[in-house]
């Protein structure tokens, strides 16, 4: 980024930024942010930084989607309404566990079709996974199905982080996310610690189950319905 900014305005290029922080908040992880201090002083310098501390976050208060997206507790409802959700999307295709590559590593998965990946919480964020796992996922399926959320996981600090970071991707992709939890998600992690920001979390899964978030993978069901009538 750093680089990045140096070029840019050397080149004399205007650019535009958003962020959740102010400069002085930006890169707040210990073991970088000093590193990060020239480029924040570059902000500072050569940017109009502009503030929006509204009280409001408009990712909340929206209209529910029509098809419910986060489910608790963990009974056969939810699992009925996850079969459904998977078998929807995935033409009938029948529901059986695989062994798939993500990131180069072996990935245990409930089910997995061209557009959907069913898999447990266990599997993708208790196990010691990265970022560049969910990416991963994000490129290779328009929506995951999150099953089996035990949210007393959520107290360990490593699990809570990989949560934050596979939210975070599927919502900055515009990926389907459908979790299934034996507590309401949104209750359990508010005044938990262990993850950056989790106001943001919590702000991005309020729009992710909105009728306002449309995902790729909706998307993808509307051009297939368009290409079936017009046939």
């Amino acid at each position: 980024m750093g680089r990045f900014l140096d070029t840019a305005i050397g080149l004399g290029t205007r650019v535009v930024l958003t962020s959740n922080y102010a400069p002085d908040a930006l890169m707040p992880d210990p073991e970088f942010h000093e590193r990060f201090l020239p480029t924040i002083e570059q902000i500072k310098h050569r940017f109009t930084v502009i503030h929006f501390d509204g009280a409001r976050d408009y990712r909340f208060g929206g209209e529910l989607a029509e098809v419910q997206r986060f489910f608790a507790p963990l009974d056969t409802s939810s699992r009925a309404a996850l079969r459904h959700i998977f078998t929807r999307h995935e033409g009938g295709r029948s529901v059986e566990p695989r062994t798939l590559s993500v990131a180069g590593r072996p990935l245990a998965a409930r089910a997995a079709g061209a557009a959907l990946l069913w898999a447990d919480f266990e599997s993708l964020c208790v196990a010691s996974r990265s970022h560049l796992d969910y990416l991963d996922l994000a490129e290779q399926w328009h929506g995951l199905i999150l099953d089996n959320l035990h949210t007393a996981r959520l107290a360990h600090a490593h699990t809570l982080q990989r949560l934050v970071w596979l939210i975070d991707i599927f919502y900055d992709r515009k990926r389907a996310l459908f979790i299934a939890s034996d507590q309401p998600l949104d209750t359990v992690l508010i005044g938990l610690e262990g993850a950056h920001d989790l106001s943001r979390t919590l702000s991005r899964l309020a729009e992710m189950q909105s009728r306002a978030y449309r995902s790729t993978l909706e998307e993808r069901g509307h051009g297939a319905e368009k290409r079936a009538a017009g046939s």
